[in-house]
Parts: structure tokens; C-alpha cells; sequence
């Protein structure tokens, strides 16, 4: 994201031209990104014919209905993943998003369980567990998967929670562009501390319409946490509302988006992968979905409206790849909305008179599963570049990791590497995630929508997790160490080293009684401290 001299032209191969920042011309040439497109086509028809004999594709039978979608920080998300990294997961597992609908979790933790009693008998217990925990906690959805035609069923279901919030020294990030020039650099969030109240409602009427509203009362007022109303028709779901929407395969978070500001917008999705008639069907099983949005962003420029897609694909049941792409466009002081704007905006291309109308971030990432059964594996890349020439060689952002979703002899526990990192302005780039014209950057009210390193720094994370006890009991915990760098969003009050540590743990004392309980800490070489504490206790009821 630059200025007007910064802005880049994307096509579907990568970005093709940008003049150089800082009065310097350059040219990209599009020859090399090309021939990297020739090649990966070439690359996925050879890995789609010789890899390893595909895993049993046959189709497991899960009626369509309408869904809302669950938090991208929910247990059973991680569940899920945890699932199909053990290939128990049915064709074209959602791996590149961070949310899924209530019923798609539902068929992957329903197929797994069966698969897992024939194929892998030391993984059926967590299977199990996983499948009577998500029963207790979404028994509707539960029960219309589990039916041959759930038309004319009638079911609501919620929860009803009371907790404690605590969040100190967390910054949102700044506005402007340039260090030298106009950069104010972060902005205090303030401090929070305080009990509150709340609870979710889910009202089905299968298969047509589903809707959920989850609300909390603080004492300094009231939240709309989600408000989702999702429609099914025919294989596209449609959704409106207020939901998180998140991409990227990465635990610490998505290149694109993150997923963690609940947005208000619409979208569309395809309710289950679909297979593409003739030679397309050698992507294997495909999924696409898209939404649009507004956020709360900039000065001269405000409040944006959002644009987001995603297309994946998996050419055999061991290797998952996908694009994301979203565009900032518009807003307030804005240039006007034009055909032309417009036009190049969808194709990639700058628009405005000096590139000043949209600003995007695009990511390609991919996930495979090595043919180890000694030790299950999958290791996942996400490649990203940020609105200029050049960025997918000079200036990626990349994430990159290794998940061993079941350690030999402690099924019940898994680990996870990541690695994260985000290259500083460079040979007529941009700055990640900041922009002259959106001044407020890629965020929402200071909040990053991508990686919450915050752009420019790297990353190292290890977590691990542990499901006990048929997955009564699930502890999470983990570190960071990060060094943020002069053009981070948080820079220069973030700037350089810290550490990091976080605790999760979920306790489902009975089938509606559930505690759960979050805890992170981070402090930088320069001593600074930043902490935020969740306490939650539901009873769930339908």
C-alpha cells in the first residue's frame, strides 16, 4: 500500500507494473510472473496424475440447509483441523478458512468419527469426543446433518454466558504513511476491565434459513458480538449480517484477513465443494466464496467499503491450494464511483486518478499432508503481496509452518511451528499494510485485518494443544518472539524485540455447563507490557 508513485497494477499472475516510489521509474516485467503461472499450472496437472493414490473420495451424504458460521477462535474450528490433518476430513476440507459454517463442521466431525473407527482406531476416541461435544453444543445442526431430509424441522438453541474482560496497553495502529512525513504513530486503545453479561440465540427453520444473534451487556454499554441471517439455495449459501471473515492457513494469523473484527457486510459461498466439468476437474473438489463489507478507517479518506474472495482448491486429497484476495475501495472523499473505477478495481488494475480508489493485499497459500504415517504431518505456506510491482519476489509477506496434529502416543496432543514474516519497503514497493490514500491502513478502527504482527517484522510461534478426557478438557498454550521493524503499524512505541506467552483452557463440566478461560502476555525489550484476561462461563441450551 503506497503512494500514488507506489500504487501497483495486479493481474491473476501477480503485478505487473508500478512506477517507483520516490521519483525513480521502474518497470516490472510480467514475463517472469508468467512463466511462475505456466509453471505452477503445469506443476498441479503433474501433481494431480503422479502424487500418491488419492484417499477414499466417496461422497458423504450431508444435506444442505442454511447455517450461520462459527468465530475463527472456536474449539471446534481447531477440532476440525486437527481432523483433517489426519486425513479423516472429507474431500475439499476448508483448510484456508478461518471460519466455517455450523454445518460443515458438523459433517467433518461426523465423517471422521466414522472413518476413524475403520482407517485409524488410535485417533476414534478424540473423534468421538470431538463429535459429542460439538452434539452438546449445536444439537440442531447435529441432528439435521444427521438426517436424510431435515425439510420442515424447527430448532433454536443458544447460550447464556456471564465473564470478565480485562485488556492493558493494547494500541490500535496509526495513520498516515511515511515515517519522515505524516506517520503518527500508534494510538492508545485504552484500558477495559469489567464483568459482563450475555448470551447467543440460533433460530433454523431447515433447510432454508437459519439465523444467530449474540449480544453482550458491559458496563459502559451494549455489543452486538454476531448477527448473521443465512439463506440456502440450491449449492450457494448467502449470508447478511455482522461475522467475522477470515483467510489463511497460519494459527497466528492470515495474510488477507485475520478474522478478528466482527464486519458488517453481506456474502456468498458455496455450501459444499463442487467439482468443475471437463478438464477443471483435475482441481479436485473447488470452493469459492466472497463478501463485502465496510470499515471504519482513515481521515481524508473514511470509512471504505471492503471487498473479499477466496478460491481453493485440492487437486489430490493430500495437497490444498488456494487464492485470497481482498480490495479497499471507495469511501468518503473518495474519487467518484465510475464504470472505469469500478472496472479496474474488479480486474486488479489501480483506479482513480492517481491510484487513490482501492488498495489491495493478495495472497496464495497451500497446504500438504507428506505420506507419513508414523508421524502425521502437514506443512502450509501463505505467500502474500501488498498493492505494488514486484512485491511477490522484492517485498512477500510469508507464513509458513509445520503441524503435527497428533504426536506419536499422545493422540490428544498436537504442536505446531510457524513462521512469519513481512519484508520492509524495497525496490519501488509499498509499505505492508499502510497507504497514502487510506491513511488509516489496513484495518478497522485501528485494528489490523490482516497479520496482527502488524506488517513489516517477523515472527517466530509454537503452540500446543491437548483435548483430554473425550474433549472435555482442551488447554492451548504457546509463544512468540517478534521483532517489529520501523514500518510496522505499531512502530515506533512496538518497535524492535518481545515476547509472548498465552494460556486457553475449556472445561465442559456437563452437556450445558461450560467454562472457558484465556490469558496472554507480551513485553518488549523496551518495557512496555501489554496483557488482556477472558473469563467465560455458558450454559448452553436447546
Amino acid at each position: 500500500m503506497g503512494s500514488p508513485a507506489r500504487n501497483g497494477i495486479l493481474t491473476a499472475a501477480g503485478v505487473r507494473y508500478a512506477p517507483a516510489a520516490r521519483g525513480a521509474s521502474r518497470i516490472h516485467r510480467a514475463a517472469p510472473e508468467r512463466r511462475a503461472a505456466r509453471a505452477l499450472g503445469a506443476a498441479l496437472v503433474w501433481l494431480g496424475t503422479t502424487l500418491a493414490a488419492p484417499a477414499d473420495g466417496r461422497a458423504q451424504a450431508v444435506p444442505r440447509f442454511a447455517s450461520p458460521h462459527v468465530p475463527p477462535d472456536h474449539w471446534a474450528m481447531a477440532a476440525a483441523a486437527r481432523l483433517a490433518g489426519l486425513g479423516l476430513a472429507p474431500p475439499g476440507f476448508g483448510w484456508g478458512e478461518r471460519s466455517l459454517t455450523r454445518r460443515e463442521l458438523a459433517s467433518v466431525l461426523r465423517v471422521a468419527a466414522e472413518r476413524a473407527t475403520d482407517r485409524a482406531p488410535r485417533y476414534a476416541a478424540l473423534a468421538r469426543g470431538y463429535l459429542l461435544r460439538f452434539t452438546e453444543e449445536f444439537g440442531p445442526t447435529a441432528e439435521a446433518a444427521a438426517e436424510d431430509d431435515p425439510r420442515g424441522l424447527r430448532r433454536t438453541g443458544g447460550s447464556l454466558d456471564a465473564g470478565f474482560d480485562r485488556r492493558v496497553g493494547v494500541l490500535l495502529g496509526g495513520i498516515g504513511y511515511d515515517n519522515a512525513t505524516d506517520w503518527t504513530g500508534p494510538l492508545p486503545a485504552g484500558d477495559v476491565s469489567t464483568a459482563l453479561a450475555g448470551g447467543s440465540l440460533t433460530v433454523a427453520a431447515f433447510p432454508h434459513v437459519a439465523l444467530r444473534l449474540a449480544a453482550e451487556l458491559r458496563a459502559r454499554g451494549s455489543r452486538v458480538r454476531a448477527a448473521e441471517a443465512t439463506v440456502a439455495l440450491r449449492d450457494v449459501g448467502l449470508w447478511l449480517g455482522r461475522r467475522r471473515v477470515g483467510f489463511g492457513p497460519g494459527a497466528g494469523g492470515g495474510i488477507v484477513l485475520s478474522g478478528a473484527s466482527a464486519l458488517d457486510g453481506a456474502g456468498i459461498h458455496l455450501i459444499d465443494p463442487v467439482t468443475l466439468p471437463g478438464w477443471l476437474g483435475r482441481l479436485g473438489p473447488v470452493r469459492f466464496q466472497a463478501a463485502i463489507t465496510r470499515v471504519r478507517n482513515g481521515d481524508r479518506i473514511r470509512d471504505p467499503w471492503l471487498w473479499a474472495a477466496r478460491f481453493a482448491f485440492a487437486p489430490h486429497p493430500r495437497l490444498h491450494l488456494g487464492l485470497s484476495r481482498a480490495v479497499m475501495f471507495g469511501g468518503e472523499g473518495n474519487a467518484p464511483w465510475t464504470l472505469r473505477n469500478l472496472a479496474f478495481t474488479l480486474i486488479g488494475k489501480h483506479s482513480g486518478a492517481m491510484g487513490e480508489f482501492d488498495n489491495q493485499v493478495f495472497a496464495l497459500d497451500a497446504h500438504y499432508r507428506p505420506p507419513v504415517d508414523a508421524l502425521p504431518l502437514v506443512l502450509y505456506l501463505e505467500w502474500g503481496i501488498d498493492d505494488s510491482a514486484g512485491a511477490i519476489k522484492d517485498v512477500p509477506a510469508i507464513v509458513a509452518g509445520l503441524f503435527v496434529p497428533a504426536l506419536p502416543g499422545s493422540p490428544e496432543v498436537s504442536l505446531r511451528i510457524e513462521r512469519t514474516s513481512f519484508a520492509a519497503a524495497c525496490c519501488g514497493n509499498t509499505i505492508w499494510y499502510r497507504n497514502w490514500a487510506f491513511r488509516g491502513g489496513w484495518t478497522d478502527a485501528g485494528r489490523p485485518l490482516g497479520h496482527p504482527l502488524g506488517g513489516h517484522g517477523r515472527e517466530w510461534l509454537a503452540e500446543v494443544r491437548a483435548d483430554l478426557n473425550d474433549a472435555r478438557v482442551r488447554i492451548a498454550a504457546g509463544g512468540r518472539l517478534r521483532r517489529r521493524g520501523a514500518e510496522n503499524l505499531f512502530a515506533p512505541d512496538r518497535q524492535g524485540a518481545s515476547t509472548s506467552a498465552w494460556i486457553a483452557a475449556g472445561f465442559r463440566a456437563s452437556a450445558d455447563l461450560e467454562l472457558a478461560v484465556t490469558g496472554t502476555l507480551e513485553h518488549g525489550d523496551r518495557g512496555w507490557r501489554q496483557s488482556a484476561v477472558d473469563v467465560d462461563l455458558r450454559w448452553l441450551f436447546r
